[in-house]
């Protein structure tokens, strides 16, 4: 006979344990009456927050079941949710917190759910009493700021309720949600685009967070692709990246013979069909690099793979070196096939951010610019304008079989010791062949798959009828289609020049700048430690416990200094709320500002510490020029004893050998800018932008000269009206010959 498997206890984290204890019960009558009731309960999750009120929210089934007569609908359910644990339970849907409307009417959150419960219960079959919906956290945090004290303090009571309603599957809602679940494991990239994550042998699907549909609408766009996949996995379908995958055509060529044979063999077929019907020879593209010395840009790029694809499920992988990035022999021969194959007539070539590629292509002499045709990412970004970064894996999602894919190649980097720290500053130089082979094949077999599917949904799509037939270079524009091919794309190749040629860099001017503002920022730090303490960082957290209180700030001041006590004037956030208008619940959760605009309210308020306080002020503007641009040179010694200054980081570590920085043009934005990265050339600090700075570098009773905004800073110099040590960051980088640098 076998004996009854042992119930493992409750255990419950200190916080609540002290409830349990105060209520005089044990941990599990503890769950089961703060899951079943509204419990009210006081819990000190940590110094910070001290005291916190909780009223906690059982779960509850979706509907009211048929069998329940009417006349007891009204006893049995609060609101529209029944709690009702005992049912058969096909769906649990687990919310990172309580509703605030459904908090203060004691039910579950039902406004919040319907984009995502109604499409699955409609398609699926599965009836509104057979989901159970149930929280991470289950009070309303304040302002629905959900903290991590919170998660972990109810963690046990989760597992408990997932045990008690025995679900046949499970839904998370938001990362609050999964780390609730799932503790330090959960983490989104590794749920998004999955379907075979388990918790305990139970099914585990992952979307967005419900209150984020209220907030951002746009957000619906991921649920909309999350529920492709999760629908048919709860009606017991299996999704096309999980049969097998045999039928794909993958090939791994090393040698240029066995690529001159493959390319014979696509020309051949080509011949026989396309080109018969006077087709293009359509051709998904895709590049792989790495680097050596850690430096970003296509000049410090080495090309490992070049893949293409001409029909959906194959490709091509041609390697270029080893993973240490070594040519092989045959690299020259390899090149010069390619390049016969992307600049041939009557080809047409698409690809991901593809001007990015194009880039590395023209590097090793393969000029296909005039082939190019398509980009599935400004394609996918023109259908549905977002702000949302694209990835290729995004689009593979909505429009391919291949699921995420990127998932073997991320559990491979975040398993080796060391190469995710590896892979961020040399990209993919070290990652093995059997690993990045998978990845970059189906890298141009995604695109392969997205490209016509976006051409038939921007075909579909009229313009707006006021432009109907309007002509640009001869091409009319009817559908939204006409207008990417005749005006979105073309701007690609527009980015492609400026960020081949790069911006020419006064090198010379940025690195005098680097070493001034560097030693401006360590006076300002002396002046600020002569009037605090010695050692005093304005940038640490002891700044907030200095000027306001100790309990702003989990470090401890030194022996002897302490608090000014000042009131604060703003708090921290996007949208600063004035001190004094908060509430005594909001006073428990806020934190004081510090920034620039918060310390001159206060330098008004308390004009005794005016003087330290624009010190600080100072030093905060100065400081944040050399975090995010004149970062200082480290110092290496070199086998032969000698010490060398390199710049490593900012902005002087992006200027290439030839004197020019290049940047990475994205005009995937909402405003329709383009927007710079790697580096950021968006937000160089110039004269106009900066008077706060400037006032740091200018000869004392000149600044009033009444057109220096208007002037350039070298002509203030010339004239003597600013210190001559002194520039802007701005006049170091000029725009290329025949290129106009716009929207200051």
């Amino acid at each position: 006979m076998t004996e009854p498997k042992e119930v493992e206890p409750i255990k419950l984290k200190p916080a609540l344990q002290e409830v349990a204890e105060a209520f005089n019960i044990t941990p599990e009558q503890f769950v089961t009456k703060t899951l079943t009731e509204c419990q009210s309960i006081t819990v000190d999750f940590t110094k910070k927050l001290s005291q916190v009120l909780c009223k906690t929210m059982p779960g509850g089934i979706w509907s009211w079941p048929d069998d329940i007569p009417t006349g007891l609908r009204g006893v049995a359910s609060i609101g529209r949710c029944l709690r009702h644990p005992l049912r058969k339970t096909k769906l649990l849907v687990i919310c990172p917190h309580a509703a605030e409307q459904g908090y203060e009417d004691r039910r579950l959150p039902v406004y919040e759910l319907q984009p995502i419960l109604e499409p699955i219960l409609l398609q699926t079959g599965i009836r509104g009493d057979e989901v159970y919906c149930c929280y991470a956290v289950p009070f309303y945090p304040h302002q629905g700021k959900v903290l991590s004290p919170f998660i972990t303090a109810f963690q046990p009571m989760l597992h408990a309720e997932i045990k008690r309603v025995k679900p046949e599957a499970i839904l998370v809602l938001g990362s609050y949600a999964l780390k609730g679940l799932l503790g330090a494991k959960g983490l989104v990239g590794n749920f998004q685009g999955k379907s075979q994550e388990t918790y305990n042998g139970i099914p585990v699907h992952y979307t967005v967070d419900p209150f984020k549909l209220i907030s951002n609408p746009k957000t619906k766009l991921s649920l909309d692709i999350d529920l492709n996949r999760i629908i048919p996995l709860l009606g017991g379908a299996v999704m096309p990246w999980d049969a097998p995958q045999d039928y794909k055509d993958y090939k791994f060529v090393e040698t240029a013979e066995e690529l001159a044979t493959i390319m014979g063999e696509i020309l051949l077929s080509y011949t026989r069909n396309e080109y018969l019907a006077k087709k293009p020879l359509r051709i998904a593209v895709d590049t792989e690099w790495g680097n050596l010395d850690g430096r970003e840009g296509v000049k410090h790029d080495i090309l490992r793979y070049i893949q293409f694809s001409t029909k959906e499920h194959t490709a091509v992988t041609v390697a270029l070196t080893d993973p240490e990035l070594v040519p092989y022999p045959d690299h020259a021969e390899k090149v010069k096939l390619l390049k016969s194959l992307f600049e041939m007539d009557g080809v047409a070539l698409c690809g991901h951010n593809f001007k990015v590629d194009l880039i590395h292509l023209f590097e090793l002499g393969i000029d296909c610019r005039a082939n190019y045709v398509f980009d599935t990412m400004t394609a996918y970004h023109f259908l549905t304008p977002q702000t949302e970064s694209i990835g290729l894996t995004y689009c593979a999602l909505e429009y391919t079989d291949l699921g995420n894919y990127e998932s073997r190649l991320t559990e491979y980097i975040k398993g080796t010791k060391g190469l995710k720290a590896h892979v961020a500053k040399h990209a993919y130089s070290r990652i093995p062949d059997e690993i990045l082979l998978v990845y970059s094949c189906k890298d141009v077999d995604a695109v392969m798959q997205i490209w016509p599917k976006l051409e038939a949904s921007l075909a579909e799509k009229k313009i707006d009828e006021r432009y109907a037939g309007y002509e640009i270079e001869g091409n009319k524009c009817y559908t939204q289609l006409d207008a990417y091919l005749n005006v979105v794309k073309k701007a690609d190749l527009g980015i492609f020049e400026p960020e081949y040629i790069g911006m020419p860099v006064d090198l010379e001017l940025m690195k005098s700048l680097q070493k001034l503002y560097a030693e401006k920022k360590d006076g300002l730090l002396s002046k600020v430690a002569a009037m605090t303490w010695d050692g005093f960082n304005p940038d640490d957290q002891l700044l907030k416990a200095y000027l306001f209180s100790s309990k702003f700030c989990t470090k401890k001041l030194p022996e002897g200094i302490k608090s000014l006590g000042l009131t604060p004037t703003l708090t921290t956030g996007k949208y600063p709320k004035d001190w004094v208008g908060l509430d005594a619940e909001e006073l428990l959760h806020e934190s004081p500002a510090t920034g620039g605009d918060a310390l001159t309210l206060l330098s008004q308020a308390y004009p005794e510490h005016k003087e330290m306080l624009e010190a600080i002020i100072d030093f905060k503007n100065i400081n944040q020029v050399v975090k995010n641009f004149l970062r200082p040179p480290s110092v290496i010694e070199n086998e032969d004893g000698t010490a060398e200054e390199v710049y490593d980081s900012g902005l002087i570590g992006c200027v290439d050998d030839d004197h020019c920085i290049r940047g990475t043009y994205l005009a995937t934005t909402e405003t329709g800018r383009f927007r710079s990265l790697k580096p950021n050339l968006n937000n160089l600090p110039g004269g106009a932008a900066e008077p706060g700075i400037r006032r740091q570098f200018g000869k004392p009773g000149l600044l009033e000269y009444p057109n220096w905004k208007e002037c350039d800073s070298r002509k203030l110099v010339a004239a003597g009206v600013l210190d001559e040590r002194y520039d802007v960051i701005r006049s170091c980088v000029r725009a290329p010959k025949g290129y106009v640098i716009v929207g200051e």
